[in-house]
């Protein structure tokens, strides 16, 4: 089985593990739940937990009721600011909230690994490329993986990749350094043209663009993904599709 080993910094035995989250909607606002948990399991389990910063500009609609994790009194705030509070809040945290569009200040994002959350494709590829010209930095904000997360109406999938080739132990398994991103690996095709991201006005119009339930597999499957790293120290698969038109079908593609 070909795998890759993941490094011993990032397994949080000497600094939190962090992480970047880009975007606090449909599914970026229920993964942020599941981190939460992760995080309690690691220090649980000794370990020294995880770090969230998490990125989102925008605000809470009365579209987003229902499909995200908001309430009514949610509505104006922005997105990050309010689920970073209610957690630190109820946990305990000190995790951090950007009000800020992350396209314009990539800088800042700087983890161990990134989730993308957003809806829009030049937010990827503003950072697909950043990642690429990123320098090295402390072990704390070295970023290793990214964990792109995507949906259409039904249709949902998660991509794990690096941004920068990885060391790999001696092993009686075929190790793999790099992993590419989806560009580098399905060509520019794979993104045929911006989606204009207009807002909308109901959570029936909304409703009638995506399933009620997409976000919530698409979030749950990259938080299996992150916890299966840490719990192996090695990845074995990098893609998963989950597709919900009939029934629920979830298919891993190993490496």
């Amino acid at each position: 089985m070909r795998r890759q080993y993941i490094p011993e910094d990032m397994m949080g035995n000497t600094h939190k593990i962090t992480i970047s989250l880009i975007g606090a909607g449909g599914t970026g606002s229920l993964l942020l739940n599941q981190l939460c948990r992760i995080n309690i399991a690691l220090i649980g389990l000794g370990k020294k937990g995880i770090h969230v910063r998490c990125f989102d500009h925008d605000i809470v609609t009365e579209s987003n009721l229902g499909r995200q994790n908001f309430n009514e009194l949610d509505i104006d705030l922005n997105k990050a600011d309010v689920l970073i509070s209610r957690i630190n809040m109820f946990y305990g945290f000190q995790w951090e909230s950007y009000n800020l569009k992350v396209t314009d200040q990539t800088h800042h994002i700087k983890s161990n690994i990134i989730f993308i959350c957003v809806d829009n494709i030049k937010a990827r590829k503003d950072i697909y490329t950043m990642l690429k010209g990123d320098k090295k930095t402390t072990h704390e904000f070295q970023n290793h993986y990214v964990i792109d997360c995507g949906n259409e109406f039904k249709t949902g999938q998660v991509y794990l990749s690096n941004s920068k080739s990885i060391n790999q132990p001696d092993s009686k398994y075929e190790t793999i350094s790099y992993i590419p991103n989806p560009i580098e690996k399905y060509g520019k095709g794979i993104y045929q043209k911006d989606n204009d991201n207009v807002p909308s006005c109901s959570l029936a119009q909304a409703l009638g663009k995506q399933d009620l339930m997409i976000n919530q597999f698409v979030a749950d499957t990259a938080a299996k993904m992150f916890w299966d790293m840490l719990q192996h120290s090695f990845i074995f698969y990098n893609e998963t599709f989950i597709n919900l038109s009939e029934g629920i079908k979830i298919q891993n593609n190993k490496l």
